[in-house]
């Protein structure tokens, strides 16, 4: 297979010619082991033409996007949407993909966890106890020491806040002990 850093790059297979019900001609009907799962998988094309080997790695790729697409569903609940309602089954899905976009922005951001997903970042990141000191000018948030304060300050040590209009144009400042 033609991806470098693929732990299993030799798969053993078996190609053959099958018939389906319903539809006319025959499908490429390809088994194969040895791709890190216990059973053999089994893909079905009418691609008669492209090798074997990039059959398997369009499907790698193919499936670390659906990989993500089902942590994002797992973590940010996209199978409990509020509504019914399209307009709000809509709204749900845009801010769950703007929710997504957003932790992968900070993802990158954090030295060694740049390929982290949403549930690993919330938990070590997100998910922490601070003190919240209202002033006139500056809303201060003051995180409790963790371990991963030191990652955290260094992603946004170039960062400034602008006065938010909404909070009385008040500038958020957060400081990490």
């Amino acid at each position: 297979m033609d991806t470098p850093k693929r732990k299993y790059q030799r798969a053993k297979y078996i190609e053959m010619q099958i018939t389906v019900t319903g539809y006319d001609g025959t499908i490429r009907q390809l088994v194969v082991k040895d791709l890190g799962r216990e059973s053999p998988s089994f893909f079905l094309t009418n691609d008669k033409i492209t090798p074997t080997g990039k059959i398997l790695t369009q499907y790698s790729q193919r499936n670390r996007v659906e990989n993500s697409i089902g942590e994002n569903v797992n973590f940010f609940h996209m199978d409990c949407l509020s509504s019914d309602i399209p307009l709000n089954v809509d709204f749900d899905v845009t801010v769950t993909v703007l929710a997504s976009l957003l932790y992968r922005m900070l993802a990158r951001r954090l030295v060694g966890f740049e390929k982290s997903g949403p549930k690993t970042i919330f938990r070590k990141f997100i998910l922490s106890k601070g003190d919240i000191k209202i002033t006139d000018s500056v809303i201060q948030v003051v995180f409790k020491k963790r371990a991963c304060n030191p990652i955290v300050k260094s992603a946004i040590s170039d960062l400034d806040s602008p006065p938010i209009p909404w909070l009385g144009n008040r500038k958020v400042i957060l400081i990490y002990p």
